[in-house]
């Protein structure tokens, strides 16, 4: 199949959430002209390797994939398959001289996918081509399309909002959190577990923060971590996601530096109800509280283009 026959129906939004609602329309993605990512595979076997184009004036990457039906001419997008799988974020600028690389390790062995990429740059938002089409290459079935799931017998997973304290609280007995396929070396046999963040959205933006866990509920305090654009406004959760992240290193063993770092996202999980303290059923909420301004990933809208 030729590169880019397949292309993507989106539309131009910055709003939503890509892991939550995705319509495609009759319209295709404009093309962007910047070169679509390419596209390899590891020295596992198991993984794909993502290497984008490189813009000077980038300050992160998202990678976005989406399932397609085969390899033909006939195939076409399957339907709500768009996934934001991760975001590249450099230490330093990025160079054009420089090299990024991103592993899917999750993908499934039985599905064939498509990619491209979002530039978040000074001037904006910036869109790859799409590149052509790929079989996934997970076969271990523990790490295909891993995600955030329900546990046995829960329907819907119940959030509460305080709005007292600005705690967000959840039953750590309702989910199940995926498996790395890293080995987790202070435990020998087992596997590091994804990081557990809940997707927040301000209704511009939607952004991750991380989930602690404490006596059988996780829970995180919003007064220290909201930036200043979520505060004394409606506030949505959107889904519950896993992220596990990498760090990229060059330089001499004895002096090495981070280069860039890695985040890949799970599948989500968007069964949930958020309640108030009275057990009452609410749409959103709002925190009103001062905090200074943080760093945090952003978790973009996969309808944007450029």
């Amino acid at each position: 199949m030729k590169k880019n026959s397949i292309l993507l129906t989106v539309i131009i939004s910055l709003v939503g959430f890509a892991f939550i609602s995705c319509n495609f329309l009759t319209t295709s993605k404009p093309d962007s002209g910047i070169t679509a990512p390419a596209i390899d595979v590891d020295s596992s076997g198991t993984a794909l390797v993502i290497t984008p184009t490189i813009l000077s004036s980038t300050e992160y990457m998202n990678i976005f994939r989406y399932e397609v039906t085969g390899t033909g001419t006939d195939a076409t997008v399957v339907e709500n398959s768009l996934r934001c799988i991760g975001q590249n974020l450099k230490s330093a600028e990025y160079t054009k001289t420089g090299t990024v690389i991103f592993f899917d390790k999750y993908t499934d062995d039985a599905k064939f996918y498509q990619y491209y990429v979002r530039y978040r740059t000074t001037n904006g938002y910036k869109v790859s081509k799409t590149t052509g089409t790929y079989k996934g290459r997970q076969t271990d079935n523990n790490y295909k399309e891993v995600a955030v799931k329900l546990a046995g017998g829960v329907e819907k997973v119940k959030i509460t909002y305080d709005g007292e304290s600005a705690i967000l609280s959840l039953n750590a007995a309702e989910v199940t959190i995926p498996n790395t396929d890293k080995d987790d070396t202070e435990n020998p046999g087992q596997k590091i577990k994804f990081t557990f963040e809940v997707a927040i959205s301000n209704s511009a933006q939607t952004r991750l923060f991380k989930l602690t866990e404490v006596t059988g509920v996780y829970q995180i305090d919003l007064r220290k971590v909201l930036p200043d654009q979520f505060l004394d406004t409606n506030l949505t959760i959107k889904a519950l996601v896993g992220v596990e992240t990498d760090e990229h290193t060059q330089g001499q063993s004895e002096n090495l530096a981070t280069d860039y770092y890695n985040y890949y996202y799970s599948m989500p999980l968007k069964e949930i109800t958020l309640h108030n303290v009275n057990d009452e059923e609410i749409s959103y909420f709002v925190v009103k509280n001062e905090t200074e301004l943080v760093d945090l990933l952003e978790y973009p809208d996969g309808k944007i283009s450029e």
